[in-house]
């Protein structure tokens, strides 16, 4: 974070700023001695790069924003000292005030208390420490989302996905479920059937309907593909004869993602839609459902090269 040359504004001064420069120093090595813990490279952290930074110190907390954004000449550190002035600033105004004032490309805030400028080094490290764990989960957080490979279009996905990934940390266990989601003894047990053969394998079955995570039905909808590996789509005329076009929506968006998916179709359906037709499905039977899908889900993660649990 700090370089040979730097380029330095606001109206921090004296023995104030060297103790805040101390502070940033000891963040920046101990989240790197840390970042191994949650198996990321201190090249994923921006403390360990040449990057510009903010710092505001309020009456109680200092904030931080970094610029998550190597830069190629000299960078700008800057330091207000705000502890005096009203209003008191919340991190979220610091960090859109680096983007809009200062330019800064991806900025990254935290908050420290204003207790880590006291002399004491033991109660200085232990803050510390405790920050750079955060820090640190956060960036293993950032790492696995840019490892999604977001969809273009689909990019503010990302504002979502650290509440998702902290439900669903396992995104390459976790299977998106796309069926008729209605009451009665049938649905449940095709349900039941699906969820307990795949936790064999270590998938684990989610539903659109579990939780709300954007306001929005579509967008939650493909909140959960964006978060899953694997996929299974229900095809059956349990109560109404004629196709669930949604399943067939979200089947069509997993497939663009080129996530595998088990199609089950309901035997005594004639035949799958057309723009499905030329798939590989398995078969069951809506009035022996367990019997029937236990199987099919067996066979289509061994033929995917999955393994069972060893228990």
């Amino acid at each position: 974070m700090f370089g040979p040359a730097e380029m330095v504004k606001g109206d921090l001064q004296g023995q104030e700023k060297i103790k805040m420069v101390a502070v940033l120093q000891s963040l920046t090595d101990i989240t790197r001695q840390t970042c191994p813990q949650y198996e990321i490279g201190a090249g994923q952290v921006p403390f360990a790069r040449l990057v510009n930074f903010l710092v505001v110190l309020n009456p109680d907390l200092i904030h931080l924003v970094v610029d998550d954004k190597t830069i190629g000449g000299v960078p700008e550190h800057i330091y207000w000292d705000r502890r005096l002035q009203t209003p008191v600033l919340p991190l979220d105004a610091v960090v859109n005030w680096s983007a809009q004032e200062f330019g800064f490309k991806k900025p990254l805030g935290i908050s420290l208390p204003l207790a880590v400028l006291n002399d004491d080094n033991v109660q200085r490290r232990a803050i510390i420490t405790s920050i750079a764990r955060q820090l640190c989960e956060q960036f293993a957080q950032r790492a696995l989302i840019h490892r999604l490979q977001l969809p273009k279009g689909y990019e503010h996905f990302s504002r979502y996905l650290p509440t998702f990934l902290a439900d669903y940390p396992d995104i390459d266990n976790n299977i998106f479920l796309m069926m008729r989601f209605r009451g009665g003894d049938q649905y449940t047990e095709i349900h039941s059937a699906i969820k307990s053969e795949l936790s064999k394998f270590g998938l684990r079955v989610l539903r659109a309907d579990d939780k709300d995570y954007t306001g929005d039905l579509w967008e939650n909808v493909c909140l959960y593909m964006l978060g899953s590996r694997y996929g299974v789509a229900v095809f059956e005329e349990i109560d109404l004869r004629e196709f669930n076009p949604n399943v067939a929506l979200e089947l069509g968006f997993m497939t663009a993602q080129s996530k595998r998916c088990l199609l089950l179709k309901d035997q005594r359906m004639p035949k799958l839609p057309t723009d499905i037709v030329g798939k590989l499905y398995k078969e069951f039977d809506t009035y022996n459902i367990t019997k029937t899908v236990t199987p099919a889900v067996q066979k289509w993660c061994t033929d995917i090269g999955l393994s069972l649990l060893k228990h």
